[in-house]
């Protein structure tokens, strides 16, 4: 459908999982294994879901992968939080990736309505 690498919500949403990967390497004890695991999955996902989906051959399709992108991002940002509140990461690491988190959300909201009006 489209060039993945061309759009800014895959530039940021790869500029994400670098933050989020960095996060998890400051992790300690059992949260590196699980918490830490399960940060670098949701954030791999984001990107992952937005590259997927531009190669697929109809708008819907495309659609479908961002909101599985965007649900990634939720996921995130839950998870993001709770290291935030429980003091698990550094809380300045934590905060860029929360806010990066958001625009990326933000983002795929803009670009699935604006599919989806597009396609009424």
């Amino acid at each position: 459908m489209q060039n993945h690498r061309r759009l800014e919500v895959y530039v940021r949403a790869r500029e994400l999982a670098s933050q989020v990967y960095a996060v998890a390497s400051t992790l300690s004890g059992s949260e590196r294994y699980e918490l830490a695991r399960q940060l670098r999955r949701a954030a791999v996902s984001v990107g992952s879901n937005i590259a997927e989906g531009c190669g697929r051959s109809t708008r819907r399709d495309f659609c479908s992968f961002l909101d599985n992108a965007l649900g990634s991002a939720t996921e995130l940002e839950f998870q993001l939080d709770l290291c935030e509140r429980a003091s698990l990461a550094p809380i300045p690491d934590v905060r860029e990736a929360l806010e990066t988190t958001k625009r990326v959300q933000q983002m795929l909201t803009r670009l699935i309505v604006s599919i989806r009006s597009a396609d009424h």
